[in-house]
């Protein structure tokens, strides 16, 4: 007996539970007809006006106030005019290789230098050896007092060509 109470309660229970899908599927319907039937629409008035080609907006004192919006009448001001001057626009681009090639001709010239004190001590050292029981050739030295005698000539050139570098700069400002 048992077993035919439990399923008499179930087949109930899905009775109902077929019911009430159906009341909802049904109603649902009914609902939103009822619903859109009685929609209450909220007109906001139109606070946008054209005037004289310009868009204004009107808003009444209340919501000013509740808005925090605070007018005041324009103060009167002056006008100075003001003095007009023309000018050149000039490229940028001469003035950066310009630049360019006067940090280059810096990195020549410290090298050169770095080089040339280089070879210096090379020929002290070889001078001394030289003096000393001709221990290195005289050719050896005198290659050594061409290559100061060259690195000279080159470090002179690059303060050349920096000096008109600096000289044509002025000239074109």
């Amino acid at each position: 007996m048992n077993k035919k109470l439990t399923l008499v309660i179930c087949i109930q229970a899905i009775v109902i539970v077929l019911l009430l899908w159906t009341l909802i599927f049904y109603g649902q319907d009914e609902y939103e007809t009822y619903q859109k039937a009685h929609e209450e629409e909220i007109e906001s008035p139109l606070r946008v006006a054209i005037k004289d080609g310009t868009s204004t907006v009107q808003l009444n004192a209340n919501t000013q106030k509740n808005s925090g919006i605070y007018t005041s009448k324009l103060k009167p001001a002056s006008f100075h005019n003001e003095a007009k001057a023309l000018g050149t626009v000039v490229t940028i681009d001469p003035l950066l290789e310009a630049k360019t090639q006067y940090v280059n001709l810096q990195a020549e010239l410290r090298l050169a230098e770095s080089g040339n004190s280089h070879h210096v001590t090379q020929y002290q050292r070889l001078k001394a050896l030289n003096d000393d029981d001709k221990n290195v050739s005289d050719i050896s030295v005198q290659d050594a007092l061409a290559t100061i005698n060259a690195d000279n000539a080159k470090i002179m050139a690059i303060k050349s060509q920096l000096g008109n570098l600096e000289s044509s700069l002025r000239a074109q400002c």
